[in-house]
């Protein structure tokens, strides 16, 4: 029964072999939560970007169709055509006319409302950049003015990162009351 004993030099350590194997399988578990944790870092960031722009989009796009329910009459663009700014005339003189544009502002473009002569609203944060602005006047002849809206939001990355690039396009369509 020699064979079953264990020889009197032994004892009873870690061989290099099974310490390699720890390390191996506890490297292996470590980088798994790792990129776990990554992954759900950058996931919440695109996230909050998504949420950033779909929000300024849709308070764009409801000022816009709130100003021409409310408007008085389109100036610009006339019947069948199409612009980059909007011109209404409203019930309140002062605030004629009312428009709405693309402006450069901090290297950032911005959807801009100006009212009359001295109000000037920037509708866009720094957060985003607009783009594509366009209005097309669609109304029939003999019928209220009705205008589609078309822009382009993009979340301002200068650092062109890969989890910050979000891009999303609004359209609308409204009708004068």
């Amino acid at each position: 029964m020699y064979w079953f004993r264990k020889p009197a030099s032994s004892k009873g350590g870690y061989t290099l072999v099974e310490l390699l194997l720890y390390v191996a399988i506890f490297s292996l578990i470590i980088g798994t939560i790792l990129a776990v944790a990554t992954s759900a870092a950058d996931q919440k960031i695109k996230n909050q970007i998504t949420q950033e722009v779909d929000y300024q989009g849709q308070l764009v796009l409801t000022n816009i169709t709130q100003a021409i329910r409310n408007a008085a009459a389109v100036n610009s663009p006339t019947t069948g055509n199409a612009a980059s700014l909007l011109s209404l005339s409203t019930a309140i003189a002062a605030n004629n006319p009312t428009v709405y544009d693309l402006v450069q502002d901090q290297s950032v473009n911005k959807i801009r409302l100006r009212q009359g002569a001295n109000t000037t609203s920037l509708l866009t944060s720094s957060r985003v950049t607009a783009s594509k602005l366009l209005f097309t006047n669609r109304t029939i002849t003999g019928g209220k003015d009705s205008i589609d809206i078309t822009f382009t939001l993009t979340y301002y990355n200068p650092a062109n990162k890969p989890q910050l690039q979000y891009q999303k396009n609004f359209y609308g369509t409204t009708t004068l009351r």
